[in-house]
């Protein structure tokens, strides 16, 4: 059975994973609702009606991820909500302090010089 800290790391990797993918999405959006030239390229004429299902589309797709990634409550489901909860215990933040924020360089006298 998976510890907390184990549950928590695979957490944030399905939300980054996630993440990653909502900015793939929106990076193909987001020139089809600022830029005016692609705008009036794609949207308008014969294009117009494929234009605006995909536009529509890829909006609608952001949208819920965002949704998931940060309102999601479902007990089965990694979201940012639930991780920052899971940050109240305070042996836990311990925890993932001592792993991931302390760093401790080696001592130099152990390193050897090739």
């Amino acid at each position: 059975m998976p510890t907390q800290i184990e549950k928590m790391e695979a957490h944030a990797g399905h939300l980054l994973d996630v993440f990653i993918g909502l900015r793939e999405r929106y990076a193909l959006l987001h020139p089809m609702l600022f830029d005016q030239g692609t705008i009036g390229a794609r949207g308008s004429g014969e294009q117009s009606r494929g234009f605006g299902i995909l536009r529509r589309s890829l909006f609608l797709s952001c949208a819920q991820d965002i949704a998931k990634l940060s309102l999601d409550a479902d007990e089965r489901t990694p979201s940012i909500l639930k991780i920052i909860n899971a940050l109240e215990d305070e042996s836990l933040r311990r925890e993932l302090e001592d792993r991931y924020a302390r760093w401790v360089l080696p001592p130099i006298e152990d390193e050897a010089d090739p």
